[in-house]
């Protein structure tokens, strides 16, 4: 019976992309003076288990690649060759190409043999230049005639020799990593002493000359002795160790997203159902209203622990971002010549899966502008009286119903002069006496740098505004902190989940609107004495401050809404710019919403980031914070009102 291997295509994807993140970290981790054994080790079976998973499933481009830099790995877990800065970079660049051509077959694309044809002689020329190496350091007695026996590791002569049968190296090379997998300790079986030293002997004859005497092989036999009870002691240790991780792994099941996405919207669709129901039960008769209040409140209950439960499937940590930027960091600190730390804090703290793939690229966008922007120069930092490695901190925390995740450099700050003098060059209107946090807002408008010179890295002001657009499209939002010499903070505000919010539900002339919790200061019911008109500009005044008001009903065309603050409530709120009031009629309450996308089924609506839908069957729409934070026009009377 023949099987159709393309079904085990994505598993082997995924797979071997977690294999290639994991060499990038432990290469990215590795002491260059002293090298963890069992790190090297590690990068030496991924990178084996995507040469063998490519070569069934007849991933050539994979296959041939890994191969050799199989064989330059083992040199490096053997010792015998010395890991140097130009090596690692090798192997990252490596991974780099390993993770393209993965992409190409993934997607069924025309793979770049070219590339993959330069990578391989590259690696090649490293093992032959290390194996050059190691033949230099030999007896120098030795025979050139008896190079031409193949005892060298020469990816040609090997080609050429083993088929012959002269040699047995990969056979050996392949059994000693299958050992491995095996726990039984890099190829040292645990049978007849004569085997162990037949392996070795043969591992050694590829390595040094034939012509010792007998007095040298005696030693060597008697210095395999030795080795064989240390290794055969690490095989036992390391197959304890196996054997916990294999339990843990036994633990985990692969899911495919959509059957989760499914899942999350059947709950979804219980929330709506437990709401029809609590409706219904104030309709029912007083008799059985008790039982089945009781029963409504178990209900509740359960549906909110299913909800947990279920969203928590979805929930990654948010490392699986992280760990991606050192090496970017690296690569970009030493492209401009700038000594860069990176800091990772709150790795552990975890998000919604959906979120994670949709942060890559603006968190990607803000590392970059920190090093390049934020960071200065070695030199400059010691005039300032800084130390010339700079930091930059990623950090993430969940705080409440949100996570918020920063970024932090040490570098010299944001320029408010510069970034004024650019505003005025590209035309954007400024209000007088403007605040430094609307300053420093600026920057994300289209077209906005301040850089000197375009290069490959910045200059062409494209950028901060996707940023700012995509986080706002997740309902976050972003804030900015910065000062002179000191450094910048950006500050990324964004709903732990996009499925299920918490909400407080208003009522505009009859219609329902649910204005998301994570974006509500306080509701209150203002007096006369709290208003006050500049320019027909209705302010309110509550804790020491002006708050600008927006009558909800005039923003979304409601006819007949309440426009009078003091006949109304007044919900105060904060987006990532502005803290504002909005006018609504009446507060309906607080309940979970269930969040429907209302392009997909209609279109856009400005000031509206979704819809769902009420117990009763009724569409409300989700307010959109942020958008509605954009009719804020009386910004400037509030500066005139304080200063009255």
């Amino acid at each position: 019976m023949t099987i159709d291997m393309s079904q085990f295509n994505d598993v082997f994807f995924e797979e071997s992309q977690e294999h290639l993140d994991e060499m990038e970290h432990l290469l990215m981790d590795l002491d260059l003076e002293d090298p963890d054994p069992e790190a090297l080790n590690s990068v030496f079976r991924a990178a084996h288990s995507i040469k063998g998973g490519s070569d069934i499933f007849g991933f050539k481009a994979l296959t041939g690649l890994t191969h050799v830099m199989e064989n330059l790995l083992d040199k490096a877990r053997k010792e015998t060759i010395t890991l140097s800065v130009s090596i690692v970079d090798l192997f990252l660049e490596m991974i780099d190409v390993l993770k393209s051509i993965l992409s190409c077959y993934r997607n069924d694309s025309e793979i770049d043999w070219e590339l993959v044809g330069v990578s391989t002689r590259r690696l090649e020329d490293a093992v032959t230049l290390t194996s050059d190496d190691e033949v230099t350091s030999q007896d120098a007695n030795t025979s050139d005639d008896e190079s031409g026996f193949g005892f060298f590791e020469s990816p040609i002569i090997k080609e050429e020799v083993e088929a012959f049968g002269f040699f047995d190296d990969d056979k050996n090379q392949d059994e000693t990593t299958k050992a491995d997998e095996n726990d039984d300790g890099f190829g040292f079986f645990e049978e007849e002493l004569k085997s162990s030293v037949t392996v070795d002997a043969n591992e050694n004859v590829s390595k040094t000359h034939t012509n010792v005497d007998v007095k040298d092989k005696t030693n060597d036999t008697n210095n395999l002795v030795d080795i064989k009870s240390v290794q055969t002691k690490q095989a036992k240790d390391k197959k304890t160790q196996k054997a916990t991780e294999s339990s843990s792994e036994s633990s985990t099941i692969r899911v495919e997203t959509s059957k989760v996405d499914t899942l999350v919207n059947l709950v979804g669709e219980l929330v709506i159902t437990q709401s029809m129901l609590n409706m219904i039960e104030e309709e029912v008769d007083e008799s059985i209203s008790e039982k089945m209040l009781i029963a409504l409140v178990e209900l509740e209950r359960n549906t909110r622990e299913i909800q947990e439960a279920v969203m928590s499937i979805r929930m990654l940590p948010i490392s699986f971002v992280f760990n991606r930027f050192p090496r970017l960091v690296r690569d970009l600190s030493s492209k401009l010549n700038k000594t860069v730390e990176l800091i990772l804090e709150g790795a552990a703290t975890e998000i919604d899966k959906s979120l994670i793939e949709k942060l890559a690229d603006p968190l990607t966008h803000l590392v970059r502008n920190s090093i390049d922007h934020g960071i200065e120069l070695p030199e400059d930092r010691l005039k300032a009286g800084k130390t010339e490695k700079g930091s930059i901190t990623l950090q993430a925390q969940q705080k409440g119903g949100s996570i918020v995740i920063s970024i932090l450099d040490d570098g010299a700050g944001l320029n408010r002069e510069r970034i004024l003098n650019k505003a005025n060059e590209n035309n954007i209107p400024l209000p007088k006496n403007i605040q430094d946090n609307e300053v420093w807002n600026l920057i994300f408008a289209p077209g906005f740098s301040t850089a000197d010179q375009v290069t490959d890295v910045s200059g062409r002001g494209v950028g901060m505004d996707v940023v700012k657009r995509n986080i706002e499209t997740l309902g976050g939002r972003i804030e900015i902190e910065s000062i002179a010499g000191k450094g910048t903070t950006f500050h990324i505000h964004l709903p732990l989940t996009l499925a299920i919010v918490d909400g407080m539900t208003v009522d505009v002339a009859g219609e329902i609107f649910v204005v998301p919790l994570v974006n509500i200061i306080e509701s209150i019911q203002p007096d006369k004495t709290q208003i006050r008109l500049i320019k027909n500009e209705p302010l309110l005044w509550v804790r020491g401050e002006y708050w600008p008001i927006i009558p909800l009903g005039q923003c979304l065309s409601v006819d007949n809404a309440i426009d009078d603050p003091s006949k109304g409530i007044v919900v105060l709120v904060e987006s990532a710019k502005k803290r504002f009031g909005l006018l609504v009629d009446d507060l309906v309450g607080q309940q979970q919403v269930v969040i429907k996308s209302l392009e997909k089924h209609y279109k856009r609506v400005p000031g509206v980031a979704g819809a769902t839908i009420m117990g009763d069957g009724s569409v409300a729409m989700i307010l959109d914070v942020e958008s509605l934070s954009n009719s804020v026009t009386s910004q400037e009377y509030v500066q005139q009102a304080e200063a009255i």
